[in-house]
């Protein structure tokens, strides 16, 4: 892990997208190994569909500077309240990024309107975005062992709310990510401008993180289990 000033000249370097002679050499072996991958999958992107996509996968600054902000704050120990958290969180969840990528690898109806609307927040980005941190939250500090450094909308909601249980968080975080479906539905079967293959793909995303993060009380995933016996072997049977 790095220290703070390693990670500033990191998120800089990523920023600028050239020099990495300054970094530290594992820094910079990382940042060569994700310039290197960025410019094939671009290329790749400009066989197949006649586009160059490169700008837009660079764009990493409002995702570095964010988790270098959130790093900012841990190392000083500083608390953000539940929301200003949970803002920050949808950002550096890299969803956003993740998209970017998919929308230009599935290659159907990508024009400048399209990526301006994913850039302006859509609700099949935020909301997507918003599902993963609030369902990571439920396990992950236990399951990734990040002994209070990191973390999560459950903690910092409890703390904005002293006389709330832990039962009554874990509810108000379950009728967040309702409300997120709720508003992904409604982008994903009125927004006509993007392909359906992408809007399927967001949708798709969304489903995926209850299997990802639906972590049981000894901190186990048993509905991934059961998706993989029954991918593997056929099922229990």
């Amino acid at each position: 892990m790095g220290n703070p000033k390693e990670l500033a000249l990191f998120t800089q370097t990523i920023n600028c997208w050239e020099d990495s002679s300054a970094l530290p050499g594992y820094m910079r072996a990382c940042f060569n190994a994700l310039k290197e991958v960025t410019s094939d999958i671009a290329q790749f992107v400009e066989e197949e569909y006649g586009l160059n996509p490169l700008n837009y996968f660079k764009d990493r600054k409002s995702l570095f500077w964010i988790i270098m902000a959130e790093a900012r704050c841990f190392a000083i120990k500083q608390v953000p309240n539940a929301d200003e958290y949970l803002k920050n969180g949808v950002t550096s969840s890299g969803v956003h990024l993740i998209l970017v990528h998919i929308l230009f690898l599935l290659g159907h109806k990508v024009t400048n309107e399209t990526v301006h609307i994913i850039e302006g927040n859509s609700a099949l980005v935020s909301c997507t975005a918003k599902i993963l941190r609030l369902w990571d939250d439920f396990g992950s500090a236990k399951d990734e062992n990040q002994e209070g450094f990191d973390g999560s909308y459950v903690e910092y909601y409890m703390k904005d709310n002293p006389s709330c249980s832990l039962d009554a968080a874990k509810l108000h975080m379950k009728k967040l990510i309702s409300k997120s479906w709720e508003e992904l539905n409604k982008e994903y079967f009125f927004n006509k401008s993007l392909s359906p293959y992408f809007k399927e793909a967001s949708l798709n995303c969304a489903r995926m993180v209850s299997v990802m993060y639906n972590y049981d009380e000894e901190q186990h995933l048993p509905l991934m289990n059961d998706y993989i016996q029954n991918l593997l072997f056929g099922g229990n049977n």
